[in-house]
């Protein structure tokens, strides 16, 4: 290969060309490009010129997406190097992204953040970098070969390049990426640009050409492979479904046993509250009861002992007055002048004549 270059550099956004970028570099290789293991870590040595000095021809090398702020540094280092700026398209993108579980708003997001940084760079630089478009490069060798050597009169060998044609993983996600992308009106103006701006034409506004046929019969096969595993799955529904109506028809019944014994509890515990209820009020009417009786009686007895201490006074008194009455008898002049009838009269009756006196007490 004939160059007037003496380095050429593919930039690569890894997680854009994914497991493409190795068929890519395989069919760079034939051309006479030799592998070179370039990283940002060599870029930023005080020797990056040095860098020149490792091939004697081309060579093929990346920087990670994260990167494209050091781009252009090494445009400005590497002056007599030309970039390819290679991308891919947003289909295939797509598709990776969703069978890693990301969200397709996001995913497409983020490829045309990388493509619009790519489409920058090449605007700026147009006579040193070209813009690539990865699977018609595969699809289409003789084209890019031809087109490189327009653009840098460099010959290439005529012969028949020993490329894999690009296999696309044709199921349900890339059918779906294609459809999503036909129906993003914001990318169509930036697959235009990329379209103008590509070294080998990509038909980017048409839709990736899928054999629907494989497709449909693999989702077929597919769908048969799933419908027996849903088979599978609804009978082992049908038995846990199965299990779980028995163990919930044995709860029901324990839950109505359960429910038939508290209502009896219940009644039982609402009878026992009713006789208490009764007991209590029957014990408070005799309480009260037997306290006014106490009271009452109480009453009674206060009012007799009283009527018994006037009684008892009246008693002493009157049993005073009979004394002084009596004594006074025995201390009065007739009682005295009359002694000797009395002493007459007690010898008449055949009794003592002399009576023992009272001594001011009971006689």
């Amino acid at each position: 290969m004939n160059q007037s270059s003496q380095l050429a550099t593919f930039y690569l956004a890894k997680t854009t060309l994914g497991t493409s970028w190795p068929l890519f570099e395989e069919l760079m290789v034939q051309a006479g490009f030799n592998p070179v293991d370039y990283t940002l870590a060599d870029y930023l040595k005080p020797t990056a010129q040095g860098l020149k000095n490792q091939v004697n021809s081309p060579g093929i090398s990346h920087l990670n997406q994260n990167n494209f702020e050091h781009l252009q540094g090494w445009l400005d280092d590497f002056t007599d190097t030309h970039f390819f700026l290679v991308y891919t398209r947003p289909e295939v993108y797509l598709q990776q992204a969703l069978s890693e579980g990301q969200q397709a708003t996001q995913a497409l997001q983020s490829w045309s953040q990388e493509v619009q940084e790519l489409l920058n760079i090449q605007r700026s630089n147009r006579s040193r970098t070209s813009l690539i478009q990865l699977e018609q490069a595969l699809q289409a060798p003789d084209e890019l070969m031809q087109k490189l050597s327009e653009k840098l009169g460099w010959t290439f060998p005529e012969k028949n390049w020993n490329t894999q044609p690009l296999q696309l993983t044709e199921n349900q996600e890339l059918l779906l990426s294609s459809q999503i992308v036909m129906q993003d009106t914001g990318l169509q103006q930036l697959l235009a640009e990329l379209e103008a701006s590509s070294l080998n034409q990509a038909s980017l506004l048409r839709p990736l050409k899928l054999d629907t046929e494989q497709l449909q019969q693999k989702i077929k096969e597919g769908s048969q492979q799933q419908l027996e595993k849903l088979n599978a799955t609804q009978e082992e529904l049908k038995k846990q479904l199965n299990n779980y109506q028995d163990l919930k028809s044995k709860s029901e019944t324990d839950l109505k046993n359960l429910q038939e014994n508290l209502q009896n509890q219940q009644k039982k515990l609402k009878e026992v509250e009713e006789e208490n209820e009764l007991l209590i009020e029957q014990l408070h009417f005799t309480q009260e009861e037997l306290e006014k009786q106490l009271l009452k009686g109480n009453k009674d007895h206060e009012a007799q002992l009283t009527q018994l201490k006037k009684e008892l006074k009246e008693v002493k008194q009157s049993k005073t007055r009979l004394l002084e009455k009596y004594r006074a008898v025995f201390q009065s002049t007739s009682w005295k002048i009359t002694k000797p009838l009395r002493a007459l009269s007690r010898l008449l009756k055949g009794k003592p004549l002399r009576a023992k006196p009272a001594q001011g007490g009971n006689r």
